[in-house]
C-alpha cells in the first residue's frame, strides 16, 4: 500500500486521538503507528484483510518471506519430532532452520520482523534475533524449493526429507 506524506501524517495523528480516547474499536492504533512509521504499510492488507481487497500483497518480498517463514517452522517442527537416535544425524548448528535475513542488506528481514512481532504469525520464531548478518535469501529459496518437493501431508517430515531440505 502506498501512502502520501500527507496520508501518513493524518493516519498518525488519527492513531494518537484514537490511543488518547482509549477505543476498544476494531483499528489497533499503535499498529497503525508502527507498520507506517517503520514503512511496512504493506502489513495493513494482512492485519485488516476485510478493509482493503481480499488478495495477497504484491510484494515479492512479502510473498518470500512468507515461503521461507513457513518452511522453516515446518521443518524445525519436523525435527522436533524426531527421535534422539534420528536426532542424532542432525548437527545441533543445523537444528534452527531459519536464523534470520541480513538486517543490512535483505528487505526480508524488515518483513520478517514485522510478520512475527507486530502481526504475530510464526509465534514460534517470536523473540528470536532475525538478523543473520549475512545473506540467507538464496539459501532459503533452495531450501523452500527442496521443501515443495518433498512434503506430503501435515505430519512431519521423515529424517530424510528433512537432510534433502537442509543440504539444498
Amino acid at each position: 500500500m502506498q501512502m502520501t506524506d500527507g496520508e501518513k501524517l493524518l493516519a498518525v495523528m488519527l492513531a494518537d486521538v484514537l490511543k488518547a480516547l482509549e477505543s476498544d474499536g476494531e483499528i489497533d492504533p499503535g499498529f497503525v503507528t508502527s507498520a507506517i512509521t517503520s514503512g511496512n504499510t504493506w502489513a495493513f492488507k494482512w492485519k485488516y484483510p476485510g478493509i482493503f481487497e481480499d488478495s495477497a500483497p504484491d510484494e515479492d518480498v512479502v510473498s518470500e518471506v512468507g515461503r521461507i517463514l513457513t518452511m522453516s517452522s515446518f521443518v524445525e517442527y519436523s525435527i522436533s519430532e524426531l527421535s534422539p537416535e534420528e536426532l542424532e544425524s542432525i548437527p545441533d548448528n543445523e537444528r534452527q532452520v531459519f536464523i534470520g535475513f541480513d538486517g543490512n542488506n535483505e528487505p526480508h528481514y524488515g518483513v520478517a520482523t514485522f510478520l512475527v512481532e507486530d502481526l504475530n504469525r510464526f509465534s514460534e520464531l517470536k523473540g528470536r534475533n532475525m538478523n543473520s548478518h549475512m545473506p540467507m535469501v538464496a539459501k532459503y529459496l533452495r531450501m523452500a524449493e527442496a521443501f515443495d518437493h518433498v512434503r506430503g501431508g501435515l505430519g512431519p517430515l521423515s529424517l530424510q526429507n528433512i537432510q534433502t531440505i537442509l543440504s539444498a
